[in-house]
């Protein structure tokens, strides 16, 4: 996984090898991290090349003492982007939810409570308090992503990261709605953030991205592979289309301007 924090771009490279048992240790885990500052001319390929090189060599290695490469990056919070309690984040959850099912008419916050929401429709109403539906049975499960999909969308519009992972949040949503909230997502994207996407939508694929965006995970004789969209992708989509027996792919956008 490569990623930008801080004018630079990491790459975390880890293997996990097979054990017959069943039971796993240490051993069977080999964890890299190597980074690059990124200059003013760099592109992702320029930058790619040069972690490319630090990888050649590098075999065996203590993944704790690895890991702690990362200690100063806010890991923790990256996938965490939570309710904010203020108007403008109101207003584009309402939206989100609106879009995503149109029955609902509006989402107004409850002032006795903290952390609370309610979300009116024509015949019923439903609470959100701290992040969670309290009567969630009552909402598709494409409407009850929305808010994930608003919360990452407020984070992105503020640049409250630098990283941002959107992890399938559009299996039950129809692919062109799906390409409208990630066309947001991308245009809102700050200078030197990335944005991790994951879907099964093979439309987002007409999308006009540089070729390194994509990756697809594909499946040969029980082991799962990560194929690198740049090396299959000459002209156009359909060259990779039928390249490739996949079924999910990730997105990998890099906004170093």
């Amino acid at each position: 996984m490569d990623f930008v924090d801080d004018n630079k771009l990491y790459r975390i490279h880890a293997v996990f090898d097979p054990s017959d048992d069943h039971t796993y240790s240490s051993e069977n885990i080999k964890v890299h991290i190597v980074s690059t500052d990124i200059c003013l001319r760099d592109n992702y390929e320029s930058c790619a090349k040069r972690l490319d090189s630090m990888m050649i060599g590098l075999n065996k290695s203590n993944y704790i003492m690895e890991l702690e490469k990362l200690r100063s990056l806010p890991i923790d919070s990256i996938f965490n982007y939570g309710i904010k309690a203020n108007k403008e984040y109101l207003n584009l959850l309402e939206h989100t939810l609106r879009v995503l099912n149109p029955s609902i008419l509006s989402v107004n916050r409850i002032e006795e409570l903290k952390n609370a929401f309610v979300i009116k429709m024509a015949d019923k109403s439903i609470i959100i308090q701290d992040g969670k539906m309290i009567n969630d049975s009552l909402l598709s499960s494409g409407t009850k992503a929305g808010l994930d999909i608003a919360s990452i969308v407020s984070s992105i519009k503020l640049g409250t990261h630098s990283l941002y992972y959107c992890d399938e949040k559009f299996s039950y949503v129809y692919s062109d709605i799906e390409i409208g909230f990630l066309s947001l997502m991308i245009n809102e994207l700050k200078p030197n953030s990335q944005l991790f996407y994951t879907t099964h939508n093979l439309d987002i694929l007409d999308l006009p991205l540089p070729k390194h965006s994509f990756n697809f995970l594909k499946k040969d004789d029980q082991c799962i592979s990560v194929i690198n969209a740049a090396d299959y992708l000459k002209k156009n989509t359909d060259s990779l289309r039928n390249a490739v027996d996949n079924d999910f792919f990730q997105l990998h956008l890099d906004w170093m301007k």
